[in-house]
Order: structure tokens, then C-alpha cells, then sequence
């Protein structure tokens, strides 16, 4: 954004519930008529769920950030300090 400051606009955000809401709502009507939700969907979506959690809450070596590459080359991997 110019001047550094964030975008404040929630817009993107209520389309992106929204949108993951009917899709949800249509699949559970779906399956529900038939023999309702499978478990392995909901072990599916529970996985998904927690690496999500894991993937936006680690740290990664792969970044798209340039300062951040070079100081990883740098210093190398933080699993080689025995320290």
C-alpha cells in the first residue's frame, strides 16, 4: 500500500466466509441426502485445518522476501548451531 499503511478494507475477507460458507452448506445439503457427511471428510478437513495452523505459524526456508533469503544463506539453517 502507499506510505506503508494497510489496506483496512474487510471486503475480501466477508467474500472469502461467504463463499467458503455456501460451498460448505451445499456440500453437508449434499451429502446429507444420500447418507450424510463421511467421516473421512471430516478428518480431511480437520488435517487441512491444522496445517494451515502449522504453515502460517512456522518459520519456512522458503520465502519470497530477499533479505530474508540472504540472511538464511548467511547463517544457514538453524538446525546446524549445536551451540
Amino acid at each position: 500500500m502507499a506510505a506503508g499503511l494497510a489496506d483496512n478494507n474487510p471486503t475480501p475477507v466477508i467474500v472469502r466466509f461467504v463463499v467458503v460458507a455456501v460451498v460448505t452448506i451445499v456440500a453437508v445439503y449434499i451429502f446429507n441426502g444420500d447418507r450424510g457427511v463421511p467421516l473421512a471428510v471430516l478428518i480431511f478437513v480437520a488435517f487441512v485445518t491444522g496445517m494451515e495452523y502449522v504453515v502460517k505459524r512456522t518459520a519456512s526456508a522458503v520465502t519470497s522476501s530477499p533479505s530474508a533469503a540472504a540472511r538464511r544463506r548467511r547463517d544457514g539453517p538453524a538446525s546446524a548451531s549445536t551451540g
